[in-house]
């Protein structure tokens, strides 16, 4: 997954990450349990907003899908992470403003509930758009089909927070985070017409600088909100070859029309 470090099969420099020169606060940095850095950002019901991130940044995650057009696995993965709270920070002119919430009394919706899909909502009891941030709603979610050649992903991977080497500390996060890192990508599902692949979004980064850790949970846009980036692995060298890259990841998101499950609050 996006949060661990994995061999590199690239044979020539990387590409320096792209950062964004000013934070658009579209997404944003949260810590999980003092320990897991990533990625969140905030969307909005008729009456309930939400932190949305990747469901493996704090609970056990399960994930098994498979590929219609082969009948073998598209992506399988496991998580065991289980963090009673998340630290949100956000940017204000002072620095960051943390705000923490925990997660043990916001897991009642059908969406959380699911645990083969890797999104999570927390219900939050502040107004994001006081801050600055865009907060999407049901009339923002995107089909990626239905999108341009090129989508991007915004987030805050493992350089935008300070060195994961030192303790935790509020004070110091308060200080230290930098700006969001963009990644655009192809976007492959809009060609995958002789095959439909439920909740999920493709993407190939042929400029890839590495890998993406922290990302996880980080919003996929296009004109509107396209998907929940939850994961990436390097392509194969058969692969690379193939394409003639020196260098490419896969990216896998979650469409973000599950989030359409958070208009039935409670679990039934």
């Amino acid at each position: 997954m996006s949060t661990t470090d994995e061999p590199s099969n690239e044979s020539t420099a990387l590409p320096n990450p792209i950062r964004a020169l000013n934070d658009p606060l579209v997404s944003c940095p949260i810590v999980c349990g003092e320990y897991m850095r990533a990625t969140g950002f905030f969307y909005r019901t008729e009456s309930t907003t939400y932190l949305v991130t990747a469901r493996h940044n704090l609970r056990p995650t399960r994930v098994s899908i498979s590929n219609p057009k082969t009948g073998g696995q598209l992506i399988e993965y496991s998580s065991g992470e289980n963090h009673s709270h998340i630290d949100i920070y956000l940017a204000s002119p002072d620095g960051w403003e943390c705000k923490r919430i925990d997660t043990r009394d916001n897991l009642d919706t059908r969406l959380n509930q699911a645990f083969n899909l890797d999104v999570v909502a927390l219900r939050i009891r502040f107004e994001p758009e006081n801050h600055g941030y865009r907060v999407w709603t049901p009339e923002c979610i995107r089909d990626p089909h239905n999108e341009d050649d090129e989508l991007m992903t915004v987030g805050f991977d493992g350089a935008s927070f300070p060195e994961s080497t030192e303790s935790y500390s509020r004070r110091r996060y308060r200080t230290s985070i930098g700006t969001p890192r963009l990644v655009p990508f192809e976007n492959s599902s809009k060609h995958m017409t002789d095959v439909e692949i439920p909740h999920i979004g493709i993407g190939l980064d042929t400029s890839a600088a590495g890998n993406y850790p922290g990302l996880s949970g980080a919003p996929v846009l296009g004109d509107g909100l396209v998907g929940i980036h939850i994961a990436d692995d390097a392509l194969p060298d058969d692969a690379l070859t193939q394409l003639d890259l020196p260098h490419a990841r896969r990216l896998v998101y979650f469409r973000p029309s599950c989030l359409q499950d958070l208009l039935a609050t409670t679990t039934e």
